[in-house]
């Protein structure tokens, strides 16, 4: 099939913390808990500041929930890290992703993953990639500024064709 898109980059510590700083901290569903988590703490601080009694419980949990996600979101990146520096030998890790009419190829070495559109559940936009969420949880990761074959805005046009949500993650 015709490549479509092509996109290169290589695959470094900035990139993987950009994606998990999404699913860790930059989900709806994550700022919505962490507004309502930091109005409570906030109001409790209030509380404790006027003479009123406060409430312990959120005044160790609230901390304690963002510590930990935290440490789970820096365990990932570390994670993957240590991952390509096993498997690759601490070589530059140079990802290719081809997209044609029915797929979206990643090479990466000789290891290659490919994708129908119809196992894609979504994508996201951040501020320097987009990612292509698998049904399996794998991710299809692209560097927006590294588009060798066609641009940022065809591709993501193109995704809205094929009928995936691109959500915004900004």
């Amino acid at each position: 099939m015709e490549t479509l898109f092509e996109n290169k980059y290589i695959r470094d510590e900035k990139i993987m913390k950009e994606v998990y700083q999404y699913f860790y901290f930059k989900r709806p569903l994550y700022r919505v808990i962490d507004t309502v988590a930091g109005l409570l703490f906030i109001a409790n601080l209030l509380v404790w500041i006027l003479g009123d009694k406060i409430n312990f419980v959120v005044l160790a949990v609230v901390p304690i929930f963002i510590l930990v996600r935290f440490l789970m979101y820096r365990g990932a990146v570390d994670m993957l890290l240590k991952k390509d520096k096993d498997m690759y030998k601490s070589k530059s890790i140079k990802v290719q992703n081809i997209v044609t009419a029915g797929s979206i190829k990643t090479v990466i070495f000789k290891d290659t993953n490919k994708i129908t559109y119809s196992k894609i559940k979504h994508a996201i936009k951040t501020k320097h990639l987009i990612v292509v969420c698998a049904q399996n949880n794998a991710m299809y990761v692209f560097e927006q500024d590294s588009f060798t074959k066609g641009t940022k805005e065809e591709f993501v046009a193109f995704l809205k064709e094929k009928g995936i949500k691109v959500k915004s993650g900004k």
